[in-house]
């Protein structure tokens, strides 16, 4: 497994990513929580050759990585939308996937999701080649199973799913129009934000904003908000 931190280190990760999923009121088991202790200790080891993200420090991976990414897991809540309210594009992939997310860089939000989430099915989608490489090392190394790594552009993908998310991928206006492709109808994309007022207007097309909800990610001092928007 991977060595990059020490193990009193880990101890300290551990807690805080503990105390975290507690703040958040997320239940994770013992499992789940050293995968995601395990991705970071790969992302800190990655990060020295490659510089995949700019946050260097362990303990804020666990907040702005982790944390901020695991705020989505409430969101992904398949019993709110039953099968039979899902159409089927069929000039795209068949529906085979739960999740898309897109320009995912290192695999944030899509790798801690996954963990979190282990009955879904995730594909992520980046163009960029070493952290797709990080993305495919983390997959073997953590043992995470249910997700599909694509190195393309959004636009050379052909894929639908229930649910569609990014954290930084682009504006939210246009992360929206790029979206609609990949989110099913009556399918959801949930989209992060710093202030809840950069998503008052959807752009023209087929979705609408159903909630924004106001986010408090433990470690993080900036501003957080997700806003679920339905594709009709």
């Amino acid at each position: 497994m991977p060595d990059a931190i020490s193990a009193e280190q880990r101890d300290e990760l551990g807690q805080q990513l503990s105390e975290g999923l507690t703040a958040l009121d997320l239940a994770l088991d013992p499992s789940q929580q050293a995968k995601l202790l395990d991705l970071v200790s790969l992302l800190v080891k990655w990060n020295r050759v490659y510089n995949l993200t700019a946050v260097r420090d362990p303990s804020d991976m666990i907040a702005r990585h982790l944390l901020d990414s695991l705020v989505l897991a409430p969101f992904l809540d398949t019993h709110k939308l039953p099968s039979a309210d899902l159409a089927v594009d069929t000039e795209l992939d068949t529906h085979k996937y739960d999740v898309i997310d897109i320009g995912t860089g290192a695999g944030f939000p899509v790798l801690p999701l996954a963990i979190t989430r282990p009955d879904l099915n995730f594909l992520s989608i980046e163009s960029n080649g070493k952290k797709t490489r990080f993305q495919q090392q983390a997959i073997q190394n953590v043992g995470v199973q249910n997700v599909c790594v694509i190195n393309e552009r959004a636009e050379q993908v052909e894929a639908t799913a229930a649910f569609v998310t990014s954290r930084a991928f682009t504006a939210p206006a246009e992360f929206l129009w790029v979206s609609k492709r990949f989110c099913a109808p009556g399918g959801r994309v949930v989209v992060m934000l710093g202030q809840a007022e950069l998503m008052p207007v959807v752009p023209e097309g087929p979705f609408a904003v159903e909630q924004t909800v106001n986010i408090a990610v433990p470690g993080v001092d900036a501003p957080r908000h997700v806003s679920v928007c339905r594709r009709h």
